[in-house]
């Protein structure tokens, strides 16, 4: 999960430097048109599908590996 979880942020973001602890105010243009993009790579890349509260809590790096690990054996 981690890979794949980098490599969207690099993609969407370029953002390289990746940590658990950062949220939406540590990461560069991580606006809210491209939380629907990161939200869209997510779905795709691990096969999911996520709900609105879903896509509302995914305000961290720590929450997002938790939605993902919720949603199946990644």
């Amino acid at each position: 999960m981690e890979e794949k979880l980098k490599k969207i942020f690099v993609d969407l973001f370029n953002f390289h430097d990746l940590q658990d602890h950062m949220t939406r105010d540590d990461i560069p243009d991580w606006d809210s048109m491209r939380h629907l993009s990161l939200i869209l790579e997510i779905e795709k890349e691990f096969d999911l599908s996520l709900s609105i509260e879903d896509s509302i809590h995914m305000v961290s790096i720590r929450a997002i590996k938790e939605i993902i690990s919720e949603h199946g054996d990644i």
